[in-house]
């Protein structure tokens, strides 16, 4: 019997002066319930996206309008984004009126041979 209790008496002790041997013999009981677990995790690095593609264009200029947002999935062909053409619309009605005047011009020849 006595040396049971010495045993009990060794083993107290050593827990209370080692931390780390108490915490492993602890036993803590609580009620369960329901509820939300909220956690806070910070952490640093990189963060990749898991499929990324170049995107390249076949003219240049001034985007005007942009038709997706920040990690929105794609489809082959749509439309992402567009350009001003106000230039373009300008170099077509030059491009006419240049039709227009040598139009012009081979009807005069023409009016003029004629003659």
């Amino acid at each position: 019997m006595g040396a049971g209790a010495a045993g009990g008496w060794w083993w107290s002790t050593r827990a209370a002066a080692d931390p780390a041997a108490a915490a492993t013999t602890s036993t803590q009981l609580v009620a369960a319930s329901l509820g939300t677990v909220k956690q806070t995790v910070s952490a640093s690095g990189t963060i990749e996206p898991a499929n990324q593609s170049t995107a390249t264009f076949t003219s240049s200029g001034t985007v005007t309008d942009v038709d997706v947002e920040v990690g929105e999935s794609v489809k082959k062909g749509q439309l992402l984004a567009g350009l001003d053409d106000s230039d373009l619309e300008d170099a077509v009605t030059l491009a006419e009126a240049s039709v227009t005047a040598a139009q012009d011009q081979v009807d005069s020849a023409s009016t003029t041979e004629a003659l």
